[in-house]
């Protein structure tokens, strides 16, 4: 299976914030009851002192200068912009799919940054910020789309001691904040390792994501590992030889990166295209380009025409039944909108739809973690 990955990771890395579950799958892929794509492969003290060197952690819900001198508002900027160009750089569809436009990809980082630089005891601050910022000079596309980010730019240990409450990773001594799934807040626990269950969590620690099916923290599968539609393959690969029925894996191979190139829109006996090259395997297997869609619009193959119509501003095209060759672009709810994850109908990234777990998903309100979201356990 080639992955349209998402980048929640960045967010829920250095700055993490709740709003980014790594069971969320792009909406670049058509939704399916399995959590694939369909057969065309379409788509431990408690003072500062314990903090790392420029690390000013606020006890006060304040946004930090730190050792920097940069302002939070600039810093964040800076990371919105690192990370939105990264996007760019290494998906030529994944700010259209994501967020709409690179106007709204910016806006929504930015903020997300500056609310964690304000959460009460974070270990994040400015300076930790521009470290992060500057390490996108090295940062490969793989390690990015896999959502492996180095380590400055993973979660900064902050003030909570486990149990204390969180919006935020960095606020956390343990650099985690596990916030139970459909819920706004959590608390400060130990990271779960690679095989922990997040069956009921809102994500996974930094640079693990959490699987659709048997929703387990775990790394994607490099070239030549074993996959299926719960184990997917990482950035530039195509999941090839997954048979279902007979509880059989494939393995990942290198996807198509040609226009007009051969592919296998089976993805039986070989491997299909490189989305992130705004590529899909048509019906007559060859390459080509995807054509776009709103919410609100007609999305897969629309009139039967033989270009594969994908939704942008982080929408989900949906279907029924699934099989139906045309289906319609769903949501996302804005903030403060109703949401119901079960639906398809999901919130504006890295906003996390909070309220009733029903039916695998989350039926609520849009919530964007702010600093005031939760209370320090011993405030």
């Amino acid at each position: 299976m080639n992955s349209s990955l998402s980048t929640c990771f960045l967010l829920g890395g250095l700055l993490a914030a709740a709003g980014c579950n790594g069971a969320t799958t792009s909406s670049l892929f058509f939704t399916t009851d399995d959590g694939g794509q369909d057969a065309y492969g379409c788509p431990a003290s408690d003072d500062c002192a314990s903090l790392p060197d420029g690390a000013a952690a606020s006890s006060d819900g304040e946004a930090q200068q730190g050792d920097s001198g940069v302002p939070a508002e600039q810093a964040c900027a800076d990371l919105a912009d690192a990370s939105c160009t990264q996007l760019a750089t290494c998906s030529q569809i994944g700010v259209s799919v994501d967020f709409g436009d690179l106007g709204t990809c910016l806006a929504r980082r930015t903020l997300n940054c500056t609310n964690s630089l304000a959460a009460p005891g974070t270990g994040a601050s400015p300076a930790t910020t521009e470290a992060c910022v500057a390490a996108f000079s090295t940062y490969s596309c793989a390690d990015y789309m896999n959502g492996n980010p180095p380590a400055v730019c993973r979660p900064q240990p902050g003030m909570g001691a486990t149990g204390a409450a969180c919006a935020f990773d960095a606020q956390c001594q343990s650099a985690f904040c596990q916030i139970p799934l459909g819920a706004e807040c959590g608390t400060c626990a130990e990271p779960l390792a690679s095989g922990g269950s997040c069956a009921n969590l809102a994500h996974c620690p930094s640079g693990l994501y959490c699987t659709k099916n048997s929703k387990i923290c775990t790394t994607h599968a490099q070239l030549g590992e074993g996959c299926d539609s719960d184990t997917t393959c990482g950035y530039g690969l195509t999941c090839v030889g997954t048979d279902a029925d007979a509880g059989t894996q494939g393995s990942c191979m290198t996807s198509v990166s040609a226009d007009g190139g051969a592919c296998d829109h089976s993805e039986k006996t070989g491997p299909g295209c490189d989305s992130a090259l705004n590529l899909y395997c048509t019906k007559s297997d060859t390459c080509g380009p995807y054509a776009f869609a709103a919410s609100g619009d007609p999305c897969k193959f629309v009139d039967d025409a033989g270009t594969y119509t994908s939704c942008t501003g982080g929408s989900t095209c949906v279907a029924t039944p699934t099989t139906a060759q045309t289906g319609t672009c769903v949501g996302p709810a804005a903030d403060g909108q109703p949401c119901d994850t079960s639906e398809d109908d999901g919130c504006v990234t890295p906003a996390e739809c909070v309220g009733t777990v029903v039916d695998g998903g989350v039926a609520g309100q849009c919530t964007f973690a702010s600093a005031a979201s939760c209370v320090m356990a011993d405030d």
